[in-house]
């Protein structure tokens, strides 16, 4: 059973929620078997990026009227997927550049309530972006190959569900970016491939592994204007895993490092999990596996590759990030007491206090911290009467220095925005519908400013 899905975002970060959602279950010959379609309404610490509001062209005044709560939609979803586990036992999610996005938003949702986004190993995942490049990279010659040049005046061939989908002649219009739209899309772009092609979908593969000193054709990006290759190679070697992950190499990076401290070594390397990344690989031919064996008798001896396991992989490079980055540091064991926690606070606010006096005073790891500060998060959106200075607490770090972002290049102040709704609603060019959407928008960005000082 394979379950095409899609979301509409608040913004691209982890940090944001799902706005609208969409779920399809289809056969094999995909005829509709059972739809999970809904909108959520942003909570009260969350204020939409006005590029994703226009991107979607979702009004925030209508999600507020009609849009369920996160908790509600979170509940119907995991039971919607549930039960399709029970009845077809062999399910698979299906989106496009989903395992990169839609299912980090996906078990972000599940995950803050306390419900198991793995379903105990039953879900599995699959990427037609994945399935769209293993055709390209197959069927070179035939493939209507997309060439893109981004505003630096760099050139790569795109591979967006919108530019794929003119290319196969299954949309003649601007993509709409609305949830089910673009899952009926992506299930369309899906048969078009199979018929071309004669690739099926129900036997694709992103795992392939053709040993321990592997070559995988990835994308090409040059740089300073190079024309680019419609694919090029890259080198691993696979210095450990298990039956689900894999811990890589790159050979190429490693060459290239002007020195070979632990620092550095750790740069050159590359994980893999087999139910989210593609790794279909190929063995070396004999002048390749030549030219890197030098590289690989020094990794060999390397004091920081040769004894590095996937767990001390995993502790060097612990990430400082926001719990909404890394929201599997909660644990499994994290995750089922949170769901207790988060049905006692819906159910009665009052207990909050001494409910988190008792987690402060009991934690011990990491995990613990993790499991407070999701408990918080989740009193900041459903206690009737929240501390304001709380919610400030929360606010300015997120939406006025930034400091909660994985990645502050990507950020933009609350300020900007309002200048960015300011400048479309004064601009005379503008859409009506643009401008209708921004004036939606922009009472709700001002009430938190005045609200909470920021």
């Amino acid at each position: 059973m394979f379950i095409f899905y899609d979301f509409e975002t608040s913004t691209r970060e982890a940090l944001g929620q799902i706005l609208t959602y969409s779920f399809i279950a289809v056969t094999p010959k995909y005829d509709i078997v059972q739809e999970c379609q809904g909108s959520i309404r942003p909570s009260r610490i969350e204020l939409p990026d006005p590029e994703a509001i226009l991107v979607c062209r979702l009004n925030v005044d209508t999600l507020m009227q009609e849009g369920q709560s996160e908790y509600d939609a979170a509940k119907k979803i995991h039971r919607y997927l549930g039960d399709l586990i029970d009845t077809y036992q062999d399910v698979t999610l299906v989106g496009f550049n989903s395992n990169q996005f839609d299912l980090v938003f996906l078990r972000n949702l599940f995950s803050r309530y306390g419900l198991n986004p793995y379903f105990f190993g039953k879900l599995k995942n699959l990427d037609i972006l994945h399935f769209v490049q293993h055709i390209a990279f197959t069927h070179a010659d035939s493939f209507p190959w997309q060439l893109y040049t981004n505003p630096e005046g760099n050139q790569f061939y795109q591979f967006k569900l919108e530019t794929m989908a003119h290319a196969f002649d299954c949309l003649d219009q601007a993509q709409s970016h609305d949830a089910r739209e673009d899952v009926l899309l992506t299930i369309r772009l899906t048969q078009k491939l199979e018929d071309i092609y004669s690739e099926s979908l129900f036997n694709f593969s992103p795992i392939k592994e053709a040993g321990h000193l592997v070559k995988q054709k990835v994308r090409d990006f040059p740089k300073e204007g190079a024309a680019p290759q419609q694919f090029i190679y890259r080198y691993w070697l696979v210095l450990s895993g298990d039956a689900k992950q894999r811990l890589l190499v790159d050979l190429e990076a490693y060459e290239a490092l002007p020195q070979k401290d632990e620092e550095a070594c750790l740069t050159s390397l590359k994980y893999i999990n087999f139910n989210k990344h593609y790794w279909v690989t190929e063995p070396l031919n004999e002048a390749e596996a030549s030219y890197w064996t030098p590289t690989l008798s020094e990794i060999s001896q390397n004091t920081v590759l040769s004894k590095l396991t996937l767990d001390r992989y995993f502790e060097k490079t612990k990430k400082k990030w926001d719990i909404d980055y890394q929201i599997h540091e909660l644990g499994f064991k994290g995750i089922d007491r949170l769901f207790i926690l988060a049905q006692e606070l819906i159910k009665n606010p009052k207990i909050y206090n001494a409910t988190f006096q008792t987690l402060w005073d009991s934690r011990r790891d990491p995990k613990d911290i993790s499991l407070i500060q999701l408990y918080n998060r989740l009193y900041l959106k459903y206690h009737p009467e929240p501390n304001p200075e709380h919610i400030k607490r929360y606010l300015v770090p997120r939406y006025v220095t930034g400091k909660l972002y994985r990645d502050i290049k990507s950020f933009v102040p609350i300020h900007e925005q309002v200048k960015k709704m300011d400048d479309i609603l004064q601009n005379p060019d503008a859409s009506q519908e643009d401008k209708l959407l921004m004036q939606a928008l922009k009472p709700y960005y001002q009430k938190a400013i005045a609200q909470y000082e920021l």
